[in-house]
Formats: structure tokens, sequence, C-alpha cells
């Protein structure tokens, strides 16, 4: 980040995180979002100004697999769906643990194959 335009500097920089340089490098998903002010001075005179860096981690979506019978077809029917959309701050989104696979056993009747954590 640099409070620079047109590659003028500043006599002195006093950065929020500590630094006294002309830019800062900010890096990191969590360990770099926050508050950031600067404060620039030439000769007499100061400015301060600040902004807010918020990082998002894309989120994973999981897949699920739902296994039914196509009764018209007498065949298995595998299904992948995911229930939300992940959004950043979306409450209703929650992570599947994993998934259990099933076989078809007739009838009713389902046999379970294994789990597959996500």
């Amino acid at each position: 980040m640099s409070p620079d335009q047109g590659g003028y500097l500043y006599d002195t920089y006093s950065w929020s995180n500590g630094a006294t340089t002309p830019t800062i490098s900010i890096s990191g998903l969590s360990g770099g979002a926050g508050n950031y002010y600067v404060t620039v001075t030439q000769g007499s005179c100061s400015a301060t100004t600040g902004f807010t860096l918020q990082f998002y981690q894309e989120p994973v979506e999981p897949e699920i697999c739902i296994v039914t019978v196509n009764a018209g077809l007498n065949k298995n029917m595998i299904v992948w769906t995911a229930d939300n959309e992940p959004f950043p701050g979306d409450a209703q989104y929650s992570p599947t643990a994993g998934y259990n696979i099933y076989k078809w056993a007739g009838g009713s009747n389902w046999t379970l194959l294994g789990n597959v954590p996500v």
C-alpha cells in the first residue's frame, strides 16, 4: 500500500503498524486484515488517511451425492447437489463434514458402503 501518487515522496511516513517507509506490504488471509492508517508529513504540514482491508477465503462448496432409483428406467440415479450458495457472512451456510455412500438393496432398503469426509 502506498499513499504516494505520481511518484511524489513525502518527508516522513507513519503507518499504524509502526512502519515508517513510503510503502508497506500486507499478506496473509487473516493476518493482514484490519484497519490501517498512514500519516504523511511534508515540512510543517501533515495529513492522515485510513482504510479497512478485509480478506475473504473462498468457501469450498461441499458436493453431496444422492443416489435414488428411477422407477421408470429401473436404474440407479446419482444426483450431486449443494444446499447453499456460500457467501461471506451467510449465516445459513454450514460446511458438511462428510457424506455417506449407499447402495440400493432392493425395495426401500439401502446398504451403507462408506463415509467420505469433505
